[in-house]
């Protein structure tokens, strides 16, 4: 006779971040999981590929709490994921070459931005101080609970002029904020440094102040290193994953969640289900439409999700003496795809994010770098279950009108480029079952980051629904590692309180992490 699959405490989809974060703190509070994941490595979008000895990566520009005695370095600690990794401190966040011939550089050093940008635009000196300002007190902020840190009181008394101006500029969108700027290059450069003019201005100066102040570090090796970490955490706590399992539906008794079935018919069962999912498919395909939650349902039909990526990854026989991100205009604009109504989607400028500081992902001598730019996810999934042929084909169209705009910039750089790959959002979409191969969930505007100050959060307990619970980055406008780590945690500490258990954490006995800044 077949026997049964051994019911569970919790079953959690997907192993990105979030559902391995999820896993660790239940195995740390003695509740049996098993994470299912559709890839066959763990991280999600959380990845990076090797290609002829160079590594791609798909994530990682920094990660916030990368220091020693903040709340989210402690939940890192936890999960194993910042012990033994060494962390780079940039000096320069972005450099932006403007088409009047002026070049931006946004230092993270307040003081020496604030006398850069001075120089280049003198008429605009009193905003300008004013912006500076700001990012010095945003480095003293923490995203983090502060009932996480030991001194409560202490982190949020220094946190409080910055949650003051947070709710002033949290409302101002990055092009409202730019306005105030009377010289058109720099309004322009603050307005789209994301690409996404209605994101609020705080985010900005929230990342320059976090990578003022150390905490927002490059980890060398990437992002998998990071992900594959957490997913030993978890393995050494007790927990398993089963990878190459897609969760096809949630299971349920009447109004309880207590299971779930994958794409090959076998069903797995458990007192709690959590996803860490994206919200669409856990809505619209896993529970099939059954639970309808009204502020999911109103983001889903406004769909203000993240760009999904077309990235050209590039293996380059040659150093670039450029700072990590160098974005200039276009002597002739690009082609990406074709959006939905037969309309071009065309890019006027581009940028070059190389990681030439980062000596484990290219041989010596030797840069890995990506040129990233939105991609129209129906373009190419229909084009790669369509047409698989023209799919490929285009794709051989954008790397070579990418290397031709890039020889335009670094002349001699075509004949440099020994190792190329092209991913698009189909790509992602495949293998992750993000929507749309949506790079990191919700936008953050300034409409849904006030909503946010207000404490409309979104919801990870579905209303008619016991026994199950939403985790990772859909949960929370905006995304990232640290959402997500912090929702898993929170999924966990949800279980706990309902079944009376004392919330309980470890931390493995590793070697602590290092930093460094480039030349």
């Amino acid at each position: 006779m077949e026997q049964k699959p051994q019911s569970l405490d919790v079953i959690i989809v997907g192993a990105g971040i979030a559902g391995l974060t999820t896993g660790c703190y239940a195995q740390m509070n003695g509740l049996s999981t098993r994470i299912f994941e559709l890839h066959t490595q763990p991280g999600g979008l959380c990845t990076s590929w090797k290609r002829k000895g160079y590594t791609f990566d798909y994530c990682i520009h920094w990660l916030v709490g990368s220091k020693p005695g903040t709340g989210l370095y402690d939940i890192w600690k936890e999960i194993g994921l910042i012990q033994g990794r060494k962390f780079i401190d940039h000096e320069i966040f972005s450099q932006v070459e403007h088409s009047d011939g002026r070049t931006v550089t946004l230092y993270v050093d307040p003081a020496r931005l604030q006398s850069h940008l001075t120089e280049l635009f003198p008429a605009d000196s009193v905003p300008i101080a004013e912006m500076c300002r700001a990012i010095r007190t945003f480095s003293k902020f923490q995203m983090t609970e502060f009932s996480l840190h030991p001194k409560y009181w202490t982190k949020l008394l220094q946190s409080l002029p910055a949650l003051a101006l947070m709710r002033r500029l949290g409302v101002v969108s990055m092009k409202e904020y730019a306005g105030r700027f009377s010289d058109p290059a720099l309004r322009e450069v603050i307005a789209s440094f994301f690409g996404m003019e209605d994101m609020p201005i705080s985010a900005f100066l929230m990342t320059l102040g976090w990578m003022r102040s150390g905490n927002a570090g490059y980890p060398i090796g990437g992002s998998l290193p990071m992900a594959q970490a957490v997913a030993e955490r978890y393995r050494s706590l007790g927990g398993a994953v089963s990878y190459g399992c897609r969760v096809e539906k949630i299971l349920t008794d009447g109004d309880r969640a207590c299971g779930v079935r994958l794409t090959d018919g076998t069903e797995h069962t458990a007192r709690w289900i959590i996803s860490a999912a994206d919200a669409h498919a856990t809505f619209k395909q896993m529970l099939e439409d059954r639970f309808p939650e009204p502020t999911y349902e109103r983001y889903f039909a406004e769909k203000q999700i993240f760009p999904s990526l077309l990235q050209v990854s590039l293996g380059i026989n040659r150093t670039l003496d450029i700072p990590q991100s160098v974005t200039w205009s276009l002597a002739e604009p690009l082609k990406v795809d074709s959006k939905p109504d037969g309309a071009p989607n065309i890019v006027d400028r581009m940028s070059i994010h190389h990681y030439g500081f980062d000596p484990t992902l290219a041989p010596e001598g030797r840069t890995a770098a990506v040129v990233r730019l939105d991609g129209t996810p129906e373009y190419w999934r229909d084009l790669a279950q369509g047409d698989r042929a023209r799919y490929e084909r285009e794709k051989g169209r954008i790397l070579a009108d990418v290397v031709s705009r890039l020889e335009e910039r670094f002349p001699g750089i075509r004949d440099q480029i020994e190792v190329t790959d092209v991913s698009t959002p189909w790509t992602a979409e495949r293998y992750t079952g993000n929507w749309d191969g949506c790079m990191e969930g919700w936008r953050m505007t300034a409409e849904t980051f006030a909503a946010l100050l207000k404490g409309k959060n979104l919801p990870v307990i579905v209303p008619g629904l016991s026994n199950f619970i939403l985790a990772g980055q859909w949960t929370s406008p905006g995304g990232g590692l640290p959402p997500s780590a912090q929702s898993g945690r929170n999924a966990v500490r949800t279980i706990c309180a309902k079944e009376g258990r004392r919330f309980r954490t470890t931390v493995p006995e590793v070697t602590g992490a290092t930093r460094t800044i480039p030349a």
